[in-house]
């Protein structure tokens, strides 16, 4: 668990690896294993994709 807000962890990750797809979640792009314009799946797990960061979806690695 960490104590800081999600907003400043995700400052220090790198941008060409890691992206944010909700209030709650930062992803790693390689992990992604599929992704619609609702919800990324990563190793079978879905991920909602927040209203706020549909945006971003084409930062999304093509699932491999």
């Amino acid at each position: 668990m960490v104590k800081q807000p999600i907003s400043m962890v995700e400052e220090m990750l790198p941008d060409n690896l890691f992206v944010r797809i909700h209030r709650s979640y930062i992803i790693a792009l390689k992990k992604v294993t599929a992704y619609t314009q609702n919800d990324v799946e990563i190793h079978g797990i879905e991920i909602p994709i927040g209203k706020l960061y549909k945006h971003r979806i084409n930062r999304l690695a093509p699932p491999s």
